[in-house]
């Protein structure tokens, strides 16, 4: 599981939207979204006979962009979201599992999601709209946790913005799902791994200002936020593990063998074992993520305070949907992952 724990935004809770884009796209709509609908789709040529004319790939394709198509929430095959399917032990028995992130997941993520304004050179209000938007009622108590490093930093509360959304959104909620799966009894608790990519490939360098030329510069001239470091972004090491080496200088190419060494271990054994003069540790029992670099090493309880305090805003199975401030008054505190989870916001993304 690369750059993704169990979540909840990869399904879909309201699957008919995406059925009325489609049927947007393709003119089916005409008389509603009823039969008619399904009727005209269903005669529809998969490849368009002329340019211009509707066809179902490319309206599927263009609908797909705006994520409506994936895992639907049915109640049958499928009752609830990954992460509250993987916190209740719903999950089917497996051999070993990998689960790992990026240390700079949000610098790919968060532009695309263009959800930042001002970004990357948002105001301290702008940062703190967002945060709202985010998680609300936890605005204030985020941004103490994620003070700029730098108060003359144009960039600084950008940089905290990716910061907090890569805790939220993937390292944390990785630790989780390691978590879910150990007290869950369906794998053995050896057989947890979980990774964190610390490094930043020669080749993602390049790719980071092309990134940032795309989303921020206006008109698309060069601009200041080129300049910003992309680092070990989303999808940084995909080129690893496949070894593309052509794309490699000697550093990146000597970490890629002992990725690919590692994977092909784990998909032999259930365990990725050793690699070079490094040994992949479980996850189980000291908590250890092992962190991706060069020089590879299991640390323990990496970032825990930050991932009780995200374990506590966002808590899963989930509470009923309630504002913080309709709720008991109370300040967080510390808690162990052996303690009953306490019920906070609801932060479904869809």
């Amino acid at each position: 599981m690369e750059s993704g724990p169990f979540d909840n935004y990869t399904v879909q809770v309201k699957p008919e939207d995406g059925f009325m884009d489609l049927a947007d796209r393709t003119g089916c709509s005409v008389q509603g979204y009823s039969d008619e609908a399904l009727a005209c789709l269903r005669k529809l040529p998969l490849e368009a006979d002329l340019p211009f004319r509707p066809s179902l790939r490319s309206a599927a394709v263009a609908a797909a962009d705006q994520g409506y198509f994936s895992p639907v929430i049915d109640g049958v095959e499928l009752v609830a979201t990954p992460e509250v399917l993987a916190a209740t032990g719903r999950t089917a028995p497996i051999q070993g599992v990998i689960i790992g992130t990026n240390r700079d997941e949000g610098r790919l993520m968060l532009p695309s999601e263009q959800t930042l304004e001002g970004a990357p050179f948002p105001s301290k209000r702008q940062f703190h709209e967002w945060l709202e938007t985010m998680w609300p009622g936890y605005a204030e108590e985020i941004a103490a946790r994620y003070p700029p490093a730098s108060a003359i930093d144009p960039a600084k509360y950008w940089k905290a913005s990716v910061n907090i959304y890569t805790d939220a959104e993937y390292l944390c909620p990785s630790r989780s799902s390691g978590h879910w799966l150990l007290r869950s009894g369906k794998v053995a608790k050896e057989r947890v791994f979980i990774y964190r990519m610390m490094y930043e490939p020669s080749y993602y360098v390049s790719y980071g200002r092309a990134w940032y030329w795309w989303y921020f510069c206006k008109m698309w001239v060069p601009c200041s936020a080129m300049s910003l470091r992309f680092g070990a972004a989303h999808g940084a090491e995909v080129a690893m593990v496949w070894a593309e080496e052509e794309r490699f200088n000697e550093t990146d190419a000597r970490l890629a063998k002992l990725i690919v060494t590692w994977w092909q271990q784990f998909a032999e054994s259930f365990n990725p074992g050793q690699a070079g003069n490094f040994v992949w540790p479980s996850f189980s029992p000291g908590n250890v993520t092992f962190l991706v670099d060069p020089d590879p090493s299991g640390v323990p309880h990496v970032e825990a305070d930050l991932c009780d305090f995200w374990d506590w805003v966002h808590s899963v199975p989930y509470p009923p949907t309630q504002h913080k401030n309709q709720q008991e008054q109370r300040e967080w505190e510390p808690w162990t992952f052996d303690q009953p989870a306490r019920h906070h916001v609801n932060k479904i993304i869809v």
